[in-house]
């Protein structure tokens, strides 16, 4: 990984090489053959009254890749890269990638007048009048908690979804994901009465719906998609280039930062972290309450594998993670067994760990305040959803000793971490739709240069 201009081994895309073209037709094929390997077994499943599961979905799906890839190798005579992992393979390329037509994520059919664009959750922290992504998430928390804050009688996120489509002349919504509940349908229906708006709740029938009701259900997009209408897709529909692209963490401070040098606004109250595939230990913060550097594995989810601490030399840095090899090992803080590591591998390819200055949040009441910005991003229009702020579960220590932080309840700003939902203030929900239409138009930009996004 290059450079950045400012200091350290920046995440960024540089050198390289164009592909050649049996390369770019291996990859296509590898792709190609992934999906629909995947979307046999989900039917074949679903069929059987199953979902998908480690060894009755998992399992099959990654033998079948490894079978693909290793016909790849003998017909082309060469090596593939990330082997049973074709998604990750295909980011690494400077050519344009096709859709799966059933795992769409971005598309357009001006033709039939259709779209499909995604529901995302962006973690920020606001600082000094800027608000920094922390991460980008599909499967963006729409729970009971999160609803309890608003008291209009639909959920803003379909308020908002509904005001997108009449005012593009779209005639039906349809929100895939995991599991809806069953007041959620009957906001669904609800909204279909006041709007005129067809609002339709899908679940994607081959994952875990956790007992509750299964409703509409669908394996994934169709291929043919109905006219006049809006797919919103909320979830990881399969492994593929695109959701990768946006819900991984180094994906994610990679194509921002390198849109946002490109193309960004230096007015805008967007902002991306510094961030690095190697220990590169920033400067400690004033006052003496916070961690200056955050270290974190890119593919975990929930506030699983985040490590921060204040150090004062490199030295204590590695000492505090356990970090004790060279650039791409794992701290130990981080480390598993071997079992699981084996899993690990097979199943998702080599873990990565990314390295970041620790950006200070708002603090309120004593304790540290993120903010979760719900936003609909699509080729068409995109559109601010909700927003609200998530409270940390313990108070922030007057000062913080040297050392990888122990509580992280005060620092780690999470619901499973024992925080609680809160409402912003007027003027911080206006300035996160100027910040829900930045984020829309640079990630146009990023997905726009590696995918085909209209027919």
């Amino acid at each position: 990984m290059a450079r950045s201009p400012q200091a350290g081994a920046a995440v960024t895309r540089n050198g390289v090489m164009p592909l050649g073209r049996s390369v770019e037709a291996s990859l296509h094929r590898r792709l190609r053959l992934a999906d629909a390997w995947r979307y046999r077994l989900d039917t074949a499943l679903a069929a059987l009254g199953g979902r998908r599961n480690r060894w009755l979905s998992d399992v099959p799906y990654l033998v079948g890749n490894l079978a693909v890839d290793l016909a790849e190798v003998l017909r082309t005579g060469g090596p593939v890269a990330h082997f049973g992992h074709a998604y990750l393979a295909a980011l690494n390329t400077p050519v344009r990638l096709p859709q799966d037509p059933r795992y769409r994520g971005y598309w357009y059919d001006p033709g039939i007048h259709s779209l499909v664009g995604m529901h995302l959750g962006l973690d920020l922290n606001r600082h000094q009048g800027k608000y920094y992504v922390i991460e980008s998430n599909l499967d963006a928390a729409m729970g009971p908690k999160r609803r309890q804050l608003y008291a209009s009688d639909l959920d803003p996120v379909i308020s908002e979804l509904t005001g997108l489509a009449e005012a593009h002349s779209f005639e039906r919504i349809v929100l895939l994901r995991l599991r809806w509940s069953e007041s959620q349908v009957e906001e669904f229906k609800q909204a279909t009465r006041e709007t005129g708006v067809e609002v339709v709740g899908a679940n994607i029938t081959a994952m875990d719906t956790r007992g509750l009701p299964v409703v509409n259900p669908m394996m994934a997009l169709p291929e043919q998609l109905l006219p006049r209408t809006m797919y919103v897709v909320c979830t990881h529909l399969n492994e593929t280039p695109l959701f990768h692209l946006m819900h991984n963490k180094i994906c994610t401070a990679r194509w921002l930062a390198e849109v946002m040098a490109e193309s960004g606004n230096p007015d805008s109250r967007l902002a991306c972290i510094p961030t690095f595939d190697r220990l590169v230990l920033p400067p400690e913060l004033p006052g003496g309450r916070w961690p200056n550097l955050v270290a974190k594995l890119a593919d975990a989810d929930r506030a699983q594998a985040i490590a921060m601490g204040r150090f004062t030399t490199e030295e204590e840095a590695r000492h505090g993670l356990q970090l004790d090899g060279g650039p791409n090992t794992i701290p130990g803080v981080f480390r598993t067994e071997l079992p699981q590591k084996v899993l690990h591998a097979l199943f998702r390819g080599r873990t990565k760990v990314l390295y970041q200055p620790f950006i200070p949040p708002e603090v309120v009441e004593g304790r540290a305040r993120l903010v979760r910005l719900h936003v609909f991003i699509s080729p068409l229009a995109n559109a601010f959803l909700s927003a609200h702020g998530v409270i940390a579960g313990d108070d922030l220590p007057d000062h913080l000793p040297s050392g990888l932080v122990t509580n992280r309840r005060a620092y780690v700003v999470n619901f499973s971490e024992g925080g609680r939902y809160c409402r912003l203030p007027a003027d911080v929900e206006a300035e996160l739709r100027e910040v829900a239409r930045e984020f829309a138009r640079l990630a146009d930009l990023a997905i726009q240069k590696q995918f085909v996004t209209s027919p």
